[in-house]
């Protein structure tokens, strides 16, 4: 076995290495540039081509290791400001430590508590539609506040229990639209939070960029994201009920065997859990949303000015205090030898100079976008300009990785939308969560690699045949509410 991952690796790399060689010859051989974009371009293309392509063949950090490897002599950046940039540093140091806490929460139950709570519910007994919403519901908060594998995996759980209570045998369409559903919802969590995966490096590119003079507004930035889970849930449930006919009559028959009797007891590691993850959504949000905390008396004034790092520190001390039956209830280095995925923190740690080498003015790329992309959507409404974009992302987005789509298409959209009503910011926000809607194929996100390895109870054509209206329908509704509902409510927001 370990052979046969170390070939594929190998093949990967001559892949990537063979795209890096062209992009970085060719130009070189024909000596002169194509629609503005210099040498120096072509290699930051050849450069981001190649890695999205190892991105979507492996989990492994080489992918970014090579990159930002290559990115030092591209000619974009000065390699000072890419070994010495604070953004890089934060977001790569914040990405670690929020694995160590979500590793932490894991091993808590504080995922299996909140979904038992939810879900052993009475009123929920004889509703089988409005049981189906809370259980959808209750896998897109603990994939958003816990972890997107914890959900996934969690939910699958319950769900195959419910199945099987229901006397449903794999591959019929309850479980499988089931299991849809929740690999849907961990792939929406990793946009909703601004310490999710996609919306984090995202979110701090854009508060060190050119686009920006401010940092996007997170209240704003909720309006987006929130509702997006409500909306998502309502329109799959429509497409069940009346596109794929789902009978959901035995649900009325379920009692609450499905739900296991230990996840329903609080103990003292599921309390701290609980308090800690309270606390660190209150440590991240309250500053966002309290303008006047630098006037606050004493420490409260302190959390204004506290990083994200330095918020989790905080978190970290505390519990690292704390003893449950005379045991340590945190473990710092056993929950990050056990935690930490540097797969996923490699991405992000290339993802910042990635973007900042595409935007670069030396590349000449946004200026080939303004000359000869931009003439093309002249004359289109705005909201037509929009759509194209968005169902672009979303197709680019489920054969390959969702970050290194979000950072092409971020300038194009820019340029492509001046002068219509909508803000850079309400554009950036739709892109963030667009590009978390792939779950097609299996390297396209999380959400996708598991469901495409859930072979006892998903075959590859039903997720395909299932998946493709309900992503036509949410994407066409959440473009449209982005572009008329927060094109109406960001104004209001800002006067």
């Amino acid at each position: 076995m370990p052979e046969v991952i170390k070939n594929r690796n190998i093949q990967i790399f001559f892949v990537f290495f063979g795209i890096v060689a062209l992009g970085w010859t060719l130009p070189t051989l024909a000596g002169s540039s194509v629609g503005g974009i210099s040498e120096i371009g072509y290699r930051v293309l050849a450069i981001f081509f190649g890695v999205s392509y190892a991105w979507s063949r492996t989990n492994d950090i080489w992918p970014s290791l090579l990159c930002f490897f290559l990115l030092m002599f591209s000619g974009a950046l000065f390699v000072e400001d890419m070994l010495t940039d604070f953004l890089i540093i934060e977001v790569t140091l914040f990405l670690v430590m929020l694995f160590v806490f979500l590793k932490f929460l894991e091993e808590r139950e504080v995922g299996q508590y909140l979904a038992a709570w939810m879900l052993k519910k009475k009123f929920l007994r004889g509703r089988p539609w409005f049981f189906l919403f809370i259980f959808f519901l209750t896998a897109f908060l603990v994939s958003s506040l816990i972890n997107i594998f914890v959900g996934i995996y969690l939910m699958w759980g319950i769900g195959t229990s419910i199945s099987r209570n229901l006397g449903f045998k794999p591959y019929d369409r309850f479980p499988t639209l089931l299991a849809l559903g929740v690999s849907i919802m961990g792939a929406l969590s990793l946009s909703t939070m601004p310490w999710s995966s996609n919306s984090m490096v995202i979110l701090s590119l854009l508060s060190g960029s050119s686009f920006f003079n401010e940092p996007p507004d997170l209240g704003r930035f909720f309006l987006m994201t929130i509702p997006l889970g409500i909306i998502v849930i309502i329109l799959m449930l429509l497409t069940y009920k009346i596109l794929f006919r789902l009978d959901v009559r035995r649900l009325r028959k379920l009692g609450p065997d499905f739900i296991n009797l230990d996840d329903c007891t609080m103990t003292s590691g599921k309390a701290v859990g609980l308090l800690s993850l309270l606390a660190f959504i209150l440590l991240m949000l309250v500053p966002e949303f309290w303008p006047n905390i630098f006037s606050a008396p004493g420490v409260i004034q302190s959390l204004g000015y506290m990083t994200k790092i330095g918020k989790l520190l905080i978190i970290f001390v505390i519990l690292s205090l704390i003893r449950v039956k005379r045991q340590p209830v945190f473990n710092f280095n056993q929950l990050a030898a056990r935690g930490v995925v540097w797969g996923v923190v490699g991405v992000y740690m290339v993802a910042i100079p990635l973007a900042n080498s595409l935007v670069s003015p030396v590349t000449g790329i946004v200026d080939f976008i303004g000359n000869s992309v931009a003439p093309l959507f002249q004359g289109l409404p705005g909201l037509i300009t929009l759509m194209i974009i968005g169902f672009a992302t979303v197709l680019l987005t489920n054969f390959t990785a969702s970050i290194p789509v979000c950072l092409m298409m971020m300038p194009i959209a820019f340029k492509l939308m001046e002068g219509t009503s909508a803000t850079q910011e309400q554009i950036a926000f739709l892109l963030i969560v667009l590009c978390s809607f792939g779950w097609i194929t299996a390297g396209s996100s999380p959400a996708g690699m598991v469901m495409h390895a859930n072979k006892d109870w998903l075959r590859t054509k039903e997720v395909v045949i299932y998946s493709v209206p309900i992503l036509v329908i949410i994407t066409a509704v959440i473009i449209l509410y982005n572009y008329y509902v927060l094109g109406w409510v960001y104004p209001l927001i800002s006067g």
